[in-house]
């Protein structure tokens, strides 16, 4: 990931990430183990 950053940064364009944990939690393993 940081190696992203970095070339994102290189590069002048932004780098976003998201954290889906939650939400892949709630909706895949949820579901899997019902």
């Amino acid at each position: 990931m940081e190696v992203a950053k970095e070339v994102a940064a290189f590069l002048e364009i932004p780098f976003y990430t998201f954290d889906y944990r939650k939400d892949y939690s709630e909706k895949v393993l949820d579901y899997m183990y019902d």
